[in-house]
């Protein structure tokens, strides 16, 4: 079933969305969004582009009031310094999303250099990034829309980036509305024998072992998606009144915005996005995981990394 919105919503996930959402969405999605796909497609190397978009965060932006973004949690107010969450979106790109990835941040930057009133696009950029993404990743029990995204998921780079197509609203309001579909009973049962019955951080063995080595302890381990499953839930009546300080039809809107920059950021292609519903519950996003090891995963404690080798362990008691 797709999810209704919840009426009782957290303080904190409300006063984001009152603070800047509709507003920064609209400038993303009416102005930024057919200059960055212009700039992002141009012959500019990536190197010029990136330097660009450094010099333009640094010399106009980092130094403005506008770059501090404040917002209440309960009695206490929080400020985010939105230079450094531009400057951060452009050292995580190429790791998530390639040279494409990376393309597109900084793209999105000089996008906003050809706008009248440069540092407020800035501004409105990077909220939206923020509220649309990274506090959707980091909050997920705080989210209010129609969509509950856990995770932007570090995906592989495209090989072949101009394969990818940008997303439009409503394309990925197709795959949207179409959800996730029935839950596949078998995932459980598949990821653990594929992963052994065993952690695939710890190495601690599943109480279940078939066979399980002697020496080694033994727990009910969880197996968990990867990408959220919840990723592909949501409510298909965006009719409705309001969402909190939304109404649905932009909180839907605002969910929209979510998924195209997950796209343009990790250069996730659009038809995977359609596949999702059949992927999600696929063993290749599943893990079998021992319980505190899999509460900080969620806590984003530590991650999944593409390496040449099965996995790289780093002793951090070195650093203490």
């Amino acid at each position: 079933m797709p999810h209704k919105p919840s009426q009782s919503l957290d303080s904190t996930a409300s006063s984001l969305t009152s603070l800047s959402s509709e507003a920064s969405v609209e400038l993303y999605e009416n102005k930024l969004r057919p200059t960055i796909d212009t700039i992002s497609k141009s012959d500019v190397t990536l190197q010029e582009l990136v330097d660009a978009a450094e010099k333009i965060v640094n010399e106009r932006f980092a130094s403005d009031s506008k770059s501090t973004f404040k917002y209440k949690k309960g009695d206490d107010e929080i400020s985010v310094q939105l230079d450094k969450v531009m400057v951060a979106m452009l050292a995580g790109a190429e790791e998530c999303g390639g040279e494409s990835g990376q393309r597109y941040v900084a793209s999105a930057i000089l996008a906003c250099s050809k706008e009248e009133d440069v540092v407020e696009a800035l501004a409105s950029l990077s909220i939206t990034w923020l509220t649309h993404l990274l506090f959707i990743c980091r909050f997920q029990n705080l989210i209010f829309s129609l969509v509950k995204t856990s995770r932007g998921h570090a995906n592989q780079p495209n090989k072949r980036p101009s394969q990818v197509a940008t997303p439009t609203v409503e394309q990925t309001a197709t795959h949207l509305l179409e959800g996730v579909g029935n839950r596949n009973n078998n995932f459980p049962d598949d990821v653990m024998r594929r992963d052994g019955y065993t952690c695939v951080l710890t190495g601690f063995q599943d109480v279940s072992h078939p066979k399980p080595a002697k020496g080694i302890f033994k727990t009910r381990l969880i197996v968990a998606h990867i990408l959220r499953r919840s990723i592909g839930q949501f409510d298909s009546d965006h009719n409705s009144k309001s969402v909190g300080h939304l109404s649905t039809q932009s909180a839907f809107k605002s969910a929209l915005t979510t998924f195209d920059i997950l796209v343009n950021f990790t250069r996730l292609p659009v038809q995977e996005l359609g596949e999702l519903q059949n992927a999600i519950d696929d063993p290749s996003n599943g893990m079998t995981i021992e319980s505190n090891a899999h509460y900080a995963f969620d806590s984003f404690d530590w991650c999944l990394k593409k390496t040449e080798v099965r996995f790289k362990a780093l002793n951090l008691s070195s650093y203490n």
